[in-house]
């Protein structure tokens, strides 16, 4: 037996390798890298500081593409100019989504390279009519956003973001709060004296959903007045603001906590700042794009809203949004309008879905299980598969699909992990690109990551290194949190004409009869019909009776 194959060397060998996974990726990095990553970082703390919410976000990125070359792609639509590789263009939905794309050497039916990511953050929502006094104050009626720790929002700095839209299209922009000479709001809370009763509540049940009203007045406007109050802060918001207590009802505003994100630590190696879930991946992301140069396959950001609600609406991942928008990109490109072409094209994707997972915190060592948890610091962390407790709402990437990605991440020396959200019954998450093409949502899964074709110029492992964040997350956990990327399961195409991209681009799945807009239609009246459910065929659009 030679020395290099007795059993206690090896033994040592693969002891010592295990070691080298355990440590800080910092060791790892040249100067040079050091100062690339201390660049980015600070780039992505002015990101969290200035987009606090989608529109700020989806402003924000806009700005930077058109400054790196990109075009609207509106513009091009209506002009019917032709697309041609190394063309680099923008689409915006409804101002709270975006998404980018840079036009590859090969036909768009090869498929794209997909990075996707949502900017949507939990918060507090004004209602649509907020404003009353009671005992001499003035106050905001509200409704949370997302999943919160409802006491985590009470006695805290808030600031006033949004637009407001009044009766004749005029929009106010909204920022309040975050100026050092800006007022700010709060929700209160009961004095430590007075709250024996309180603290015998569940901690879901300390402060109740209805009591997150925001405190915005305490000075009368007059004495004899009944409501002296909400009228004074009525006659401040008309006079610096130009809108009336009724231009509420066509109202955009959220609160979140003020002040900018900050370096955390004696060593600065952390971020502290509100909205790390998702836009520590949405602004890697939006980098690696902007600094992408040629690929031979045409590379897209997709940066989307309403992931932490189920990626409803217009604005999330259930709309057709980014179906319709592949497709007006086809027809720019290749003059293609197959709704075949698309499908293939769909079909061919290959995908990062990236967003937060919860790293390892000793104080809470009990809600992780330490041999598949993420580690701060140690490399860009995988989630194979998300999901609640028995895999509930779960994507589930095929190992065929994670032992490629680990040969790429290995040939290329990036340092990686793989792990799960924390312990299994403890619950657990999902995010709004993680469930594309479920089994017979009608898309193939975006599979395989070739870093070479996505032309990202930053070191993929400076990911891992983004900072995460002690408190305020998307569920206000006293968690740490970095960025994951989701891996998506290989599918097999079916149901090709469903049109309806279904929950955090799951894919095509709309139950038989259920009322939809058709896509080529603005007609609410279109319903699509999927004759026997979830069968592979294709669907009949149907005009409702009635409508014109």
């Amino acid at each position: 037996m030679t020395p290099e194959r007795h059993p206690l060397r090896l033994e040592r060998k693969i002891f010592m390798a295990e070691e080298e996974k355990k440590t800080s990726v910092y060791l790892t990095y040249s100067e040079e890298e050091k100062k690339e990553l201390e660049a980015l970082n600070a780039g992505y703390r002015d990101f969290l500081s200035r987009c606090k919410t989608e529109r700020e976000s989806v402003q924000e990125a806009v700005h930077q593409a058109e400054a790196a070359g990109y075009r609207d792609l509106a513009g091009l639509i209506e002009s019917g100019e032709r697309l041609q590789p190394g063309d680099k263009v923008y689409a915006v939905n409804m101002k709270k989504a975006v998404v980018l794309f840079q036009i590859g050497e090969a036909p768009l039916a090869d498929g794209m390279n997909i990075l996707g990511a949502h900017i949507d953050t939990c918060s507090l929502d004004v209602k649509q009519n907020p404003l009353y006094e009671d005992g001499g104050l003035a106050y905001l009626d509200t409704h949370y956003y997302g999943g919160i720790k409802k006491y985590q929002w009470t006695a805290l700095p808030l600031a006033l973001h949004g637009v407001v839209v009044k009766k004749d299209g005029t929009v106010v922009d909204i920022c309040i709060g975050e100026s050092e000479d800006d007022p700010v709001f709060c929700v209160t809370d009961l004095l430590i004296h007075l709250s024996q009763e309180q603290m015998k509540k569940t901690g879901a049940k300390v402060v109740e959903g209805e009591d997150l009203d925001i405190l915005v007045g305490n000075y009368p406007l007059k004495k004899e007045d009944k409501e002296s109050v909400k009228a004074g802060v009525l006659a401040l918001i008309e006079q610096k603001y130009g809108f009336a207590e009724e231009d509420f009802q066509s109202a955009e505003l959220r609160l979140v906590p003020a002040g900018k994100a900050r370096e955390l630590g004696f060593d600065r190696s952390m971020t502290l700042a509100y909205g790390q879930d998702d836009r520590v991946c949405a602004y890697t992301s939006l980098r690696a794009m902007l600094e992408n140069t040629s690929t031979r396959r045409t590379s897209c950001c997709l940066l989307v809203d309403k992931e932490e609600i189920g990626s409803v609406g217009a604005t999330g991942m259930q709309s057709r949004f980014f179906e319709n928008t592949v497709a007006e990109l086809m027809r720019l490109v290749s003059g293609t309008e197959s709704d075949l072409a698309l499908r293939r094209c769909l079909a061919n994707c290959k995908m990062l879905s990236s967003d937060v997972s919860s790293a390892y915190d000793a104080l809470y060592a009990s809600a992780y299980d330490k041999k598949n948890v993420a580690y701060l610091g140690r490399g860009m962390v995988f989630n194979k598969f998300t999901g609640a407790r028995g895999k509930s709402g779960s994507n589930d990437a095929n190992a065929e699909y994670l032992g490629e990605l680990r040969r790429i991440l290995e040939a290329k020396g990036v340092r990686y992990q793989l792990a799960e959200l924390g312990k299994v019954d403890l619950g657990g998450g999902g995010h709004d690109l993680g469930q594309l093409g479920r089994d017979g949502d009608g898309i193939r899964v975006l599979t395989r990551v070739e870093f070479r074709d996505l032309g990202i110029r930053i070191p993929v492992r400076h990911l891992g290194i983004h900072p995460g964040q002690r408190g305020l997350d998307r569920r206000l956990d006293p968690g740490i949190v970095q960025p994951v990327i989701g891996i998506q399961r290989d599918d097999v195409i079916g149901g090709a004409h469903r049109l309806a991209l279904k929950a955090q681009l799951r894919g095509f799945g709309l139950a038989g009869g259920q009322k939809e807009r058709h896509p080529d239609q603005s007609c609410a009246c279109h319903r699509l019909v999927l004759s026997g459910g979830f069968q592979r065929r294709a669907p009949l659009v149907e005009k409702i009776p009635g409508c014109q």
